[in-house]
């Protein structure tokens, strides 16, 4: 097969010999433009952007443009991910797209809108484009921030317009919205079916386990184990007593599907394949589309571990070329990224501890690159995967026998909670306690900042005989009152936010909540009310985790929640409900229309002319023109939520006996006799100068529900002022 003879020249590093054949296949049209895409890739991942780069402009000279325009749009994708900022393959992949999609409804618009040819991150870029062009009704997309899943229930391509539809809610947004905020998901996907069709999952419980599992597996990111499948089925979706025996029926089907790949015994892990492959194929085409050492470290091991259970023995060539190509890359990188030649060699180090023939000099790399660093602390920070953090602590004891503790203490702020208590018992040993007590400072007073160090801290180190260590309820103090600022008077960066509410979230629930419970226990009933207050307007930690804390908060102190019986509110009370006449709310609506369709439209033209500019630092008219974004953005938001509330007064059902919305009523000064008339409608109907006020406000609230004879003061112009009550007519009908 074409792609894999290329793909097996990049793996033994003839880069030569990949170029030539790559060009030969082309003019003999043996392989078509999409089937380039992995192997481009995978010469990226091998450190050949320059060489891929100078490839680039020799393929495209060699392309069949009628043969494959789709798979040019993906192989120019793959060619710009090497050199983002090239103009020339900017233009190759507008023209791509104009190619296929030239003829679509909006498509000029649209294309503007990506900003693709005007120096848009040409990834966001693609996925307006692929979202404008591609997206169907009954698409199924998650929101990248908290995971909510949606449904594209309506599609108007001419205005590049989405609607959406989560529970019984729709939305309407752009098409650059909609990718700013949203990745697609297979319908199937757990996070789709607890959310949007719950009939559906009860259904895949019951009769279609693979399905179901399947749908888990993309939820979680490509894998899941035994544990996490059960705690995401029991007890929401079937009895505990249940599990058992369900999940003895489903591994027997999941065995026989050759899609799903099982591995190890405490716990199974369960992930997926597109093409039922041999093993090995699976594991060596896995292992050349993994991005991360620890990833190829993680593939090395499902296979070790699956050749056990099958009682076989694993294929030495498979390994040797996985463990060659390893050492290559560790070597290749080290000057140019040290964390990713850290990384490989603590990986190395791992494989060669499983019995794979790694060399002593390949073992103790790790040490030696630590020892050679100005500042090997900087480079075990870079790692980007936690799991390899107490392998880099032990190559940097290693290194330094005497002093690693004073190295290791510079990274209490970035260290994974799971080293810490490694990390602060060398801080310890090496006289640096002091140094890791103000990590712990730091840490106390902006929590949002240091979620691994607060989660250690709650969870409670072990090494804090000389440390300050806070109490339970001061800690936890703190945690709810960061979560309750965050997205109010706290706006950090929003990756920043979502990592701390997702880890807090498990913070707080260890060990079922049991120091939550301990912490309430000690609340008087005013701080108990406080608490209450926090917990029902916290946000971003999940409906479980707040209900959970609230139930065991209401278990202590029940009388909180005790409510005596309410009057029933006035129409013009209620705050969830405006009303408004049929007129008002098309305007609102158009308003709605007028900055989805022009206003911001407009904008992003001008922030894609703006990013045309130069070095964005330093350009004023790009950061106005994402200001002015922003405020639209929060306009939008401010109208829509207003809309979705919004309640029409029916002109016949108002009535004349009191003042209510819709009436038009006559007052009388008590003193002067002078007279003024008002007419009480909505927001969205309000004209002062023509005497139409809004019931909403505090004017119009004193006066509703008075009746005819009756007197109201109110406050004028800093006086107030004695009025009664001349007439009340009905506005709406004449």
């Amino acid at each position: 097969m074409p792609k894999l003879e290329l793909l097996k020249l990049v793996q033994t590093g003839d880069f030569e010999a990949f170029d030539n054949r790559c060009l030969e296949l082309l003019q003999a049209g043996e392989i078509k433009p999409g089937e380039l895409v992995q192997p481009f890739e995978a010469l990226q991942s091998a450190g050949q952007q320059e060489r891929l780069n100078a490839l680039t402009p020799m393929v495209y000279e060699a392309l069949d443009w009628e043969s494959d325009p789709t798979g040019i749009i993906a192989l120019t994708k793959a060619a710009l991910a090497a050199d983002p900022d090239n103009k020339e393959l900017r233009g190759k992949l507008a023209e791509a797209y104009t190619r296929v999609y030239g003829n679509a409804p909006g498509f000029q618009q649209l294309m503007t809108l990506s900003g693709l040819q005007v120096g848009r991150p040409f990834r966001n870029a693609c996925k307006v484009l692929d979202f404008g062009f591609e997206l169907q009704a009954g698409t199924c997309l998650i929101n990248r921030m908290d995971d909510s899943a949606v449904e594209v229930v309506e599609v108007d391509r001419a205005n590049n317009l989405f609607t959406l539809r989560r529970e019984s809610r729709r939305t309407t947004v752009s098409a650059a919205e909609l990718a700013r905020a949203y990745d697609e998901v297979d319908q199937n996907d757990f996070r789709v079916l607890r959310q949007l069709r719950p009939e559906r999952l009860k259904e895949l419980v019951e009769q279609d386990p693979v399905a179901l599992v399947t749908g888990l597996i993309h939820a979680h990111g490509g894998h899941i184990d035994q544990e996490m499948l059960k705690d995401e089925l029991v007890p929401r979706h079937m009895e505990t007593k249940a599990w058992s025996k369900w999940w003895t029926g489903a591994r027997a089907k999941l065995k026989r599907c050759k899609h799903i790949i099982i591995e190890g015994r405490a716990p199974v892990v369960l992930s997926y394949s597109h093409e039922g492959q041999t093993f090995e194929d699976e594991t060596r085409e896995a292992f050349d589309a993994a991005k991360e050492p620890v990833h190829w470290l993680k593939l090395v091991d499902g296979y070790l571990r699956e050749k056990r259970a099958h009682k076989e023995e694993p294929d030495a060539g498979l390994l040797k070329d996985l463990v060659d190509h390893m050492v290559a890359y560790m070597q290749r990188v080290r000057k140019r990224q040290p964390w990713e030649s850290l990384a490989t060699a603590l990986v190395l180090r791992r494989l060669g501890e499983r019995g794979l023939g790694i060399t002593p000099e390949i073992a103790d790399a790790a040490a030696d690159m630590l020892r050679e660093a100005d500042e090997p602390g900087e480079v075990i920070a870079r790692l980007r995967d936690t799991d390899l953090w107490s392998a880099a602590l032990e190559a940097l004891e290693t290194a330094y026998p005497e002093t690693h503790g004073q190295h290791a203490v510079q990274l209490m702020g970035t260290a994974p909670a799971g080293v810490l208590d490694r990390i602060a018992a060398a801080a310890v040993a090496c006289d640096a306690a002091n140094d890791a007590q103000k990590w712990i400072e730091k840490a106390l007073d902006r929590p949002v900042g240091f979620p691994e160090l607060i989660h250690w801290l709650w969870a409670g180190p072990k090494q804090c005989a000389e440390l300050r260590i806070p109490s339970d309820s001061h800690l936890l103090d703190g945690i709810l009152d960061t979560l309750y600022t965050l997205g109010r008077s706290l706006n950090p960066d929003p990756k920043i936010m979502k990592t701390f509410r997702l880890r807090i979230r498990s913070t707080l629930g260890l060990r079922d909540y049991a120091k939550v419970r301990a912490c309430f226990d000690q609340l008087d009933q005013n701080q108990a009310v406080s608490v209450r207050h926090e917990l029902m307007r916290i946000e971003g930690i999940g409906n479980n985790a707040s209900a959970a804390m609230l139930n065991i908060l209401r278990e202590r102190y029940p009388e909180l929640w005790y409510q005596p019986q309410a009057r029933r509110l006035e129409p013009w009370e209620d705050l969830n409900v405006i009303w408004t006449t049929e007129a008002g709310l098309r305007r609102r609506q158009a308003e709605s229309e007028r900055i989805v369709n022009v206003e911001m439209y407009e904008n992003a033209k001008r922030i894609g002319e703006a990013a045309s500019h130069g070095d964005l630092s330093e350009n004023s008219e790009y950061k106005f023109a994402l200001e002015e974004r922003d405020l639209l953005r929060a306009r939008l938001a401010t109208i829509n939520s207003e809309l979705s509330i919004a309640r029409i007064v029916e002109p016949e059902t108002v009535a004349t006996e009191r003042v209510e919305i819709g009436a038009r009523v006559k007052l009388r000064d008590v003193v002067s006799g002078t007279e003024r008339v008002m007419t009480i409608l909505g927001p969205f109907d309000t004209d002062v100068d023509n005497g139409v006020f809004n019931y909403r406000a505090p004017a119009c609230q004193v006066i509703m529900g008075h009746r005819v004879g009756d007197t109201i003061r109110l406050t004028m112009d800093g006086n107030d002022v004695d009025f009664e009550v001349v007439s009340i007519e009905n506005a709406m009908l004449g």
